[in-house]
């Protein structure tokens, strides 16, 4: 496995790639502030004419995502694009155009925090309190309890084989004082080890990256710059082009190290192999 290359910033290799795919918790902003020298960087890389796409594992649908962007400082005008894997989960269920959705019946239970059911906005769904009244699960948020709580109502839908569509299949993002925080993936990955069916739309899965071709079509070298391992770079190396792993993310407390100081390249090298992924840079931050 290659070792990948550390940059400091992504000026020298920007004239490389026509195409950039960012990942937004993480590389972007924290939630709630955006990371220093991110804004600038994107409006440097569109200064040079670069095609930039903003693609998130969010539950969010994209008009939810584009308002806080401009809330965290990033202009509409430093992007061409914003994917949300909740957005591409809409689509698929409301053209039904995925082939599991062209049987799925109507009924969802939904596991959620803060009653979030926008997702079911200008869908034909029926909204359910049981799993014995559902034809399947839908994953919208993290629940306030913990996953194990849910763990009997879990297996219950496990034993009745009904299909789990997860919003967000992130494990975890990193929150302002660089504490980890669990998302919807875990619940995901829990009920796939029941053996259940579980459905995603976002990043790792090979389709979002087509989409992202689809939508840049005259760009010939895309390049991802992400923050996980399992996510942002296995997706891109899946879709078989380059990656930046940004180290202050969700692997910053693997690395030793914290958000914004330089990770050991030993170190780095051995928690790649450990996921056998193989970015081809690595960085501390996304600046320019």
């Amino acid at each position: 496995m290659t070792a990948p290359l550390f940059i400091d910033h992504v000026a020298p290799i920007a004239d490389n790639y026509d195409l950039f795919l960012l990942d937004q918790w993480g590389v972007l902003h924290d939630g709630e502030k955006a990371h220093d020298g991110a804004p600038q960087a994107m409006a440097e890389l569109k200064a040079r004419g670069k095609t930039i796409i903003l693609v998130s594992n969010s539950s969010k649908l994209i008009p939810v995502s584009i308002e806080r962007l401009s809330k965290l400082g990033f202009a509409p005008q430093t992007y061409d694009h914003v994917l949300t894997s909740g957005q591409l989960a809409w689509e698929a269920m409301k053209k039904r155009s995925d082939p599991l959705y062209t049987t799925l019946g109507r009924k969802c239970l939904v596991i959620t925090k803060d009653d979030n059911l926008a997702f079911l906005t200008g869908q034909e769904l029926e909204k359910v309190e049981s799993v014995e009244e559902a034809d399947f699960l839908l994953v919208a948020d993290l629940p306030p309890t913990p996953v194990e709580e849910i763990e009997p109502m879990l297996r219950a839908a496990a034993a009745r084989n009904l299909p789990m569509i997860v919003l967000n299949p992130d494990f975890a993002s990193i929150n302002p004082a660089g504490v980890l925080t669990p998302c919807p993936g875990l619940v995901g990955r829990a009920y796939e080890a029941m053996g259940g069916e579980i459905k995603i739309h976002g990043k790792p899965s090979l389709s979002v990256y087509e989409t992202c071709f689809k939508l840049a079509p005259d760009s010939k070298r895309a390049i991802a710059i992400g923050d996980s391992l399992h996510h942002d770079i296995a997706g891109a190396d899946s879709a078989g082009i380059d990656s930046i792993f940004i180290t202050s993310g969700i692997h910053a407390l693997e690395l030793e190290t914290t958000p914004g100081a330089r990770a050991e390249q030993n170190r780095v090298n051995a928690l790649c192999e450990k996921f056998e992924q193989c970015p081809t840079y690595w960085s501390t931050r996304f600046v320019w």
